[in-house]
């Protein structure tokens, strides 16, 4: 690849000599891997329960992520004093949603991982539709109502595709609707304080690590507008950290 997939910028270098794979954009900052957009092994990672390390981590953190959950849901919810229509890419167990689901929001999922799908499921009772399929290849009925809200807590980093979210997403919400993004930072402090051993730096997971340059540019080429990002730090066991 010669050019940024985001910003099509040519100045293309290698930032990392012990993870020659990841390349970085020196016009907008983007640290990216050069991957086929239909990688059978990144997608193997999510379905095959023996292999879906993050799905395991995730359910056995469960307990932790209470109190993020609901630190996050106040942040996500700061501007939106009326509930409406929400949709969670990657929900996993179904925390977040449990939590705007309480505040009298009409929710759905998308959860490709069958472990995490399943715990979900089943402490909705039915009463939340989660969607098995992958972003990649889901068709929602939009012959309903859009959503006012959609949320992405750590997902947009995985896709092989990075134009995809951002896109559907601006095709199912409202007209004044809001997208929520969580992604890693490549503009972190703790990326140059780190260096090779960042734990961002997965070249089996994260295919694509936005700074706040590159993710704006890339959701005002998708049709949002005031896009807003918001740095912060922390983890998903204590408090919420929006990194871009």
């Amino acid at each position: 690849m010669k050019t940024c997939p985001v910003c099509d910028g040519a100045q293309i270098g290698t930032p990392f000599t012990s993870l020659p794979s990841f390349l970085e954009c020196r016009n907008c900052g983007l640290l990216f891997q050069v991957r086929h957009k239909d990688d059978s092994s990144l997608n193997r990672a999510y379905e095959d329960e023996e292999e879906d390390a993050s799905a395991r981590r995730i359910q056995a953190e469960e307990e932790e992520r209470v109190r993020y959950y609901h630190d996050l849901f106040e942040r996500i919810a700061e501007g939106h004093p009326q509930p409406g229509r929400v949709l969670e890419i990657g929900c996993g167990t179904g925390g977040l949603l449990q939590r705007f689901q309480k505040a009298g929001w009409q929710c759905e999922g998308i959860e490709p991982s069958p472990r995490l799908r399943r715990i979900a499921e089943e402490s909705f009772g039915g009463s939340v539709p989660i969607h098995s399929e992958r972003i990649e290849s889901i068709e929602m009925d939009l012959t309903s109502i859009p959503y006012d809200l959609i949320v992405g807590i750590d997902v947009i980093e995985h896709l092989a595709d990075p134009v995809l979210l951002p896109k559907k997403c601006f095709e199912w919400l409202k007209a004044e609707g809001t997208l929520f993004l969580q992604t890693p930072n490549a503009g972190s402090i703790r990326r140059y304080l780190q260096r090779e051993s960042w734990e961002q730096l997965a070249p089996d997971e994260h295919l694509f690590i936005h700074t706040a340059q590159s993710l704006k540019r890339l959701l005002e080429s998708t049709g949002f507008r005031e896009v807003e990002v918001i740095p912060f730090s922390g983890s998903t066991t204590d408090s919420p950290a929006r990194s871009v």
